[in-house]
């Protein structure tokens, strides 16, 4: 805290928004909280001579008409909840004295009418959405994007933009059969669209004191059952030889420092989105002996442990005043449309085939040259591969990766050919017969 919060000095009292005129008026809370005054709209209208301004309350009484007396019951009643939503948000900044920055906030979160109708359920979702991404990086932009397509679904359909309705169960059961009825979207990208929401919910909405107030319950989601085959998947490991063809391409410059790049995932096997880390990790550049080095995962927050080899210590070297041509800020995006670009001139012709689940059953199979379809992932895919035909365990091999266990490396990453398969049962038996 900035400065000194006394509990006894956060007080309220109500006044009339509009207290000389004749018609009605807003009634609103007002508070003094570090010295600034803020209001908050009660929702509730007095007229002015009702209205008592010393007790806060509108005049009951024989002397007015029973729409009158009907009209200002209500009046107090609604005083009355507010009084006690009020003492609530109190209740929370005494017990939270660090979040007072963000008490005028929290307070409208607590004075609320029951109803809870003009609190818009998209706001607090994009506003959960900030909380949960706050930095500009590939993740928040990728989740971004699945967030837009559910409140485009919201909106398309003339949802009430209610808490009740949007941030309920029902309506992510139906968002799920929506997406999966279109028989336009692959499973993964139905559950990554319905996931994002759940996550925001169960792990904001729900949980956090500043939301308490909207009573937004946990949800739940199943995932749409993924039918394929693990060799089923679009991602491949690059052969040596392409590898080698990609090195000796003639490439324009910035095209050059693109590939460069693409080769530091190579020969590092981490993610797109710990390549800076990567590049700045504290290793001795001035001479090539290989050398170990732990960085802290991006997406994961799993420690990694890199071997910097001769090839990665030279291409540090060749860019440690910086790149060129390449901007971090969107990194991915430029990456996977300039390594396309790069793998056709490499004439990366390899034919892919792999299938797509739409919806919950329909399973087509699709083909297409390797240099369309390769992107910045496909480096950490082909070097996981590498290392388990070197004989790495896959358990150990999550230290080098940055996984928290080796169900993905085993599920996900590793593409064995038949031909790596065949190889492999023969070292195997050679080693049983100690030859």
């Amino acid at each position: 805290m900035d400065s000194q919060v006394f509990f006894s000095d956060i007080r309220c009292n109500f006044n009339l928004r509009h207290p000389n005129r004749d018609k009605s008026s807003i009634i609103y809370l007002v508070t003094t909280i570090n010295g600034r005054q803020y209001k908050v709209s009660t929702n509730v209208k007095v007229k002015p001579r009702h209205w008592d301004d010393k007790r806060d309350m509108a005049y009951i009484g024989f002397r007015l008409s029973a729409i009158d007396n009907s009209n200002n019951l209500t009046v107090n009643k609604r005083i009355d909840e507010v009084r006690r939503q009020f003492q609530e948000f109190k209740a929370f900044i005494c017990n939270n004295p660090s979040m007072i920055h963000d008490a005028p906030r929290i307070l409208r979160r607590y004075v609320v009418s029951s109803d809870k109708n003009h609190i818009s359920a998209i706001r607090l979702l994009n506003e959960a959405f900030d909380r949960m991404y706050p930095n500009e990086d590939g993740t928040r932009r990728t989740n971004r994007s699945r967030l837009d397509s559910f409140i485009s679904y919201v909106k398309e359909n003339k949802l009430s933009d209610d808490v009740s309705v949007v941030l309920s169960q029902p309506i992510l059961d139906k968002y799920k059969s929506h997406l999966v009825n279109s028989n336009n979207f692959g499973v993964g990208n139905i559950n990554d669209k319905c996931e994002v929401v759940a996550r925001l919910i169960n792990n904001k909405l729900a949980v956090d004191d500043i939301y308490r107030p909207y009573g937004i319950k946990k949800v739940e989601y199943v995932k749409v059952k993924d039918r394929r085959k693990r060799e089923d998947s679009k991602k491949t490991s690059l052969t040596d030889e392409e590898v080698e063809r990609l090195k000796e391409v003639k490439l324009s410059p910035m095209l050059s420092e693109y590939r460069d790049l693409f080769l530091m995932l190579l020969y590092c096997g981490m993610r797109i989105s710990d390549v800076e880390k990567v590049i700045d990790a504290p290793v001795s550049l001035d001479d090539d002996s290989e050398e170990e080095c732990i960085i802290l995962t991006t997406k994961e927050r799993v420690e990694a442990v890199i071997t910097f080899t001769r090839p990665m210590k030279e291409l540090i070297r060749k860019y440690k005043e910086g790149f060129e041509y390449i901007n971090f800020t969107h990194l991915t995006t430029s990456l996977n449309q300039h390594i396309k670009d790069i793998a056709r001139m490499a004439k990366l012709d390899r034919v892919i085939e792999w299938r797509e689940q739409y919806g919950e059953s329909r399973i087509v199979t699709k083909s297409a040259p390797l240099h369309k379809i390769i992107s910045a992932h496909f480096a950490r895919h082909t070097w996981i591969t590498q290392r388990i035909l070197e004989g790495w365990q896959a358990d150990k091999l999550c230290y080098a990766s940055g996984h928290t266990d080796d169900t993905m490396i085993k599920q996900i990453y590793t593409h064995l050919t038949k031909e790596n398969k065949i190889n492999i049962v023969r070292k195997e038996k050679n080693r049983l017969k100690g030859w």
